[in-house]
């Protein structure tokens, strides 16, 4: 049984399809990317499964269980949580604030027994224990989406759906946020299922891509496989 399943989700927004009949799954410990051009519908697909919006047809199961019907804070209380193309962080509060209102939302059972549970252990793992005290305001981009992740893992997630979080980014920001997003899944155990531009970062990390297009999934396999679809390329990679 997948960890996440979407079947035949469907969304319209008055006479218009963002998606139309999308089937996905996630295996648990996958790193799973999204892509496709903007206004595929990758960011709806998010929203789906998050609880921001609830589909026009079909079903969303988490762990064999029905969620489609579930709201944001039910579902990320559930073990999905999310990041945002766009940070906001709470400008005036410290980092290590930002965190404490996202404990809020930590489903664990042992609050304060392993590092998911401790302010401390996350800002070290995402780097920004010297920033713990620093007004977010203050942070550069790479720091606050190291923010807006660390307090997404705050609520100490199974999967976590990461939107376009190397936007912005030079490449050597690029290559830390990637050995990051491998860490969460090679020492951490998390499933990650990932919007993402940098194809380079995409072809590096994920074990498996879905290609949107157009609100319908175009095709889905292996990072070498689909950028030398020719679907993919037209749609999408260009010549």
């Amino acid at each position: 049984m997948p960890l996440l399943e979407g079947r035949q989700l469907s969304k319209r927004f008055g006479g218009v399809w963002a998606l139309q009949q999308v089937d996905f799954f996630l295996e648990a410990g996958e790193i799973v990317g999204l892509i496709g051009p903007n206004g595929a519908g990758k960011t709806t697909l998010f929203n789906s499964v998050a609880g921001a919006f609830k589909p026009t047809t079909g079903r969303i199961f988490f762990r064999g269980v029905d969620i489609t019907a579930k709201t944001p804070y039910d579902i990320c209380r559930l073990g999905i949580a999310r990041t945002f193309q766009i940070v906001r962080p709470f400008p005036e509060m410290t980092c290590q604030e930002n965190l404490q209102v996202a404990f809020v939302n930590n489903h664990h059972k042992a609050a304060g027994k392993d590092w998911a549970s401790s302010t401390h252990g996350i800002l070290e793992f995402v780097g920004l224990t010297d920033q713990m005290l620093t007004l977010a305001k203050n942070l550069t981009l790479m720091e606050k989406k190291k923010l807006e992740l660390a307090r997404a893992l705050a609520t100490n997630p199974t999967i976590l759906m990461l939107d376009e979080v190397l936007g912005g980014l030079n490449t050597q920001e690029i290559n830390q946020a990637l050995n990051l997003i491998k860490g969460l899944r090679d020492e951490k155990g998390l499933t990650i299922f990932w919007i993402e531009h940098v194809m380079g970062a995409i072809m590096q990390a994920a074990d498996r891509v879905i290609v949107l297009d157009q609100g319908t999934k175009l095709m889905e396999g292996q990072p070498g496989d689909v950028v030398i679809d020719q679907r993919v390329i037209k749609a999408y990679l260009g010549e």
